[in-house]
């Protein structure tokens, strides 16, 4: 009865889903097309996709070993907080599936400004059910500020964190922006794009429902077991 008992017990804790664990909610590499390439299974993603500003958005091999994705027509203006008014941005959604909520710690990008930038870029998750948005991070600042007349600057790496995107539910856009390009038709290179946190899925009611019978058994055992 006791093997019997606590494997049964053993079985249906088996069913609460382990808690979520920092790691790559969604990737995209753009090797042929600007879909998700990784994508944890307790969320969906989107496409990126260009905003209303942007002009231009292609997969190109720059000369590169493998395809990036190029985005022309950047803002250019130097303020952060005139840039995330406007729609000089590319963007995807995620959203956790249902029964569980989603926690987003940071995003790295890996970026090549053309010679004429943009060189800084900044990122807003928006609640699409609300269009209220806060930024994920500060300034994400090209190491190389300066204007070259033809060609584009090296690639370069850029990271944010933040602790304020915890517990969320609905479907969130994550947009980057890039401002401070020094002509309208500026070029930038994007790759690599990790979206960083974690997805954890919430035991319902009925998972507490089947553990019922077994703590039920346990406490009739308990009660009516024979004095030593």
């Amino acid at each position: 009865m006791k093997r019997r008992l606590f494997g049964h017990l053993t079985c249906v804790l088996a069913l609460i889903p382990a808690c979520g664990s920092a790691a790559s909610l969604t990737s995209y590499v753009f090797l042929t097309d600007t879909g998700p390439s990784g994508v944890d299974p307790d969320v969906f993603t989107t496409v990126f996709e260009p905003g209303a500003a942007i002009t231009s958005a292609n997969l190109t091999d720059n000369g590169q070993p493998l395809p990036s994705w190029s985005v022309k027509n950047w803002t250019t203006s130097s303020d952060s907080s005139d840039a995330l008014e406007s729609d000089s941005y590319v963007w995807f959604r995620i959203t956790p599936d249902p029964g569980t909520t989603m926690t987003l710690t940071g995003i790295t990008i890996d970026v090549r400004p053309h010679g004429s930038g943009p060189d800084r870029f900044a990122v807003s998750v928006v609640d699409v059910a609300t269009g209220f948005g806060s930024r994920l991070g500060g300034d994400l600042l090209h190491s190389d500020q300066s204007t070259i007349a033809d060609g584009f600057k090296t690639w370069e790496t850029l990271s944010a964190s933040s602790d304020l995107f915890e517990d969320l539910t609905g479907t969130f856009e994550i947009r980057i922006y890039g401002y401070d390009a020094k002509q309208a038709d500026s070029e930038v290179l994007f790759d690599n794009v990790h979206l960083v946190g974690e997805a954890t899925q919430v035991p319902e009611t009925s998972i507490a429902l089947l553990l019922a019978p077994s703590a039920i058994l346990l406490a009739w055992r308990r009660r009516f077991r024979p004095a030593p």
